[in-house]
């Protein structure tokens, strides 16, 4: 029986990696299964169609038809694409299909439920090549991430789907590390920020937490290090013109978002910074 149970196909590690992504794929269509059977829009009456339309708007810019920030919606008021997120990165697929003659509600669904798989498949990959985790384990994690009970209550709010790219840009941050001596660094370090501009332009809020975390981990991180806290600023300092110039890429890519937003939250009373 024991030698039975050891060649079992679970024992076999390419059959629990096609194993893990037939149901992952199945879980993917019973997630949507009220949206992929039916002609039902993702979210409800009022976000879903207010995101749907923003995300057309990029199509209508990129065919030359409208302004950068003239939505329409609140005439003569002008610029008023940082009243809410700005969903460029679904704009930018939505775009692709709208281009292909696909109408305005099919393309924003296949959208969204392309960015959902891109998630799925993305952190997946991360949890078994990046972590070594193995393939049932990896499985565990990619549903508590793509599937959970939260982001299903939640999926009327369309934006919160942006944290499906969050594990895409993980993916880059640690490919950049692991080649941090090799010339391969800059090409993760490089789409790596791109995606981090992508979320911000799509769903701010989810890129400054993104921001906090990072800036938690790296805190929580230096302080269990503190023994090798003497190796790590001497590797800061070795590639301290390298960092500043990733930054200053991210500056730069995020100024037209801040010129954009901030005079809107100081409009409502925000918070300058």
């Amino acid at each position: 029986m024991s030698k039975i149970f050891s060649n079992s196909i679970f024992n076999s590690k390419r059959a629990k990696f096609f194993v893990c992504i037939l149901i992952l794929l199945f879980s993917e269509i019973f997630f949507f299964r009220n949206i992929i059977f039916s002609e039902a829009l993702v979210g409800s009456r009022g976000d879903g169609r207010f995101t749907m339309l923003v995300t057309e708007h990029w199509f209508k810019f990129f065919s030359g038809k409208v302004s950068f920030g003239d939505l329409g919606f609140f005439w003569p008021e002008k610029n008023i694409i940082g009243f809410s997120d700005m969903f460029l990165g679904y704009g930018l697929l939505h775009s692709i299909f709208r281009a292909l003659g696909i109408d305005v509600f099919l393309s924003y669904k296949i959208t969204l439920m392309l960015v959902h798989l891109i998630g799925t498949f993305s952190v997946f990959w991360f949890l078994l090549n990046i972590l070594s985790a193995d393939a049932i384990w990896s499985l565990f994690g990619t549903i508590a991430f793509s599937f959970s009970c939260t982001y299903a209550q939640q999926l009327f709010h369309t934006q919160l789907m942006t944290i499906s790219l969050v594990p895409c840009m993980t993916i880059c941050i640690f490919r950049f590390f692991q080649n941090i001596n090799s010339e391969k660094k800059i090409y993760y370090a490089i789409v790596g920020i791109f995606l981090f501009e992508l979320i911000l332009y799509t769903a701010w809020y989810i890129a400054f937490f993104v921001i906090l975390f990072t800036a938690t981990f790296s805190i929580v991180y230096l302080i269990l290090k503190w023994n090798e806290i003497e190796e790590i600023w001497k590797f800061l300092r070795q590639h301290f013109l390298e960092f500043s110039l990733y930054f200053l890429l991210t500056v730069i890519l995020s100024v037209p978002f801040l010129i954009i937003e901030l005079p809107i939250a100081k409009s409502y009373n925000g918070w300058n910074y």
